[in-house]
């Protein structure tokens, strides 16, 4: 078995700080939490609470690539290559944002949302979604 590269050990350790972060900034060692700063604007849309269960699915999606990524099938086909290191970048933007946003910094967790955005797009564009066909392992 080869080894892991380093890009394989850095996507699931920028995961696993990223899952750990998130769990910090409902623990009450920041000075707000991500709900109750929303609560406190006007926001124009603010869904129900129920809705935001859908964090719980995409966490799953995240584990399950974090280690899907790690099997050298993944290694082998390519896609942790094209994945790069946009991966990373998310997850550093995610941390980045919560922490701008619990300290309420809304204007510069704007634009760590906006760097999230750019990984996620070059990620979609770098996996060739929708435009080539996949193999049942990669599904």
């Amino acid at each position: 078995m080869k080894s892991l590269s380093l890009l394989q050990i850095g996507n699931f350790v920028a995961l696993i700080a990223t899952l750990i972060m998130n769990g910090l900034s409902n623990s009450g060692i920041f000075p707000n939490t991500v709900g109750d700063l929303g609560n406190s604007r006007a926001i124009f849309f603010l869904p129900e609470t129920y809705v935001f269960a859908i964090w719980g699915v995409i966490y799953v999606g995240l584990i399950g690539f974090a280690i899907y990524q790690l099997r050298p099938v993944a290694k082998a086909n390519g896609t942790v290559d094209r994945v790069g290191y946009w991966f990373v970048l998310s997850c550093l933007a995610n941390i980045t944002w919560l922490v701008l946003f619990l300290y309420d910094l809304v204007w510069l967790s704007t634009v760590a949302m906006l760097v999230i955005l750019y990984a996620l797009i070059m990620i979609y564009r770098r996996l060739g979604i929708g435009q080539r066909t996949i193999d049942w392992q990669e599904r």
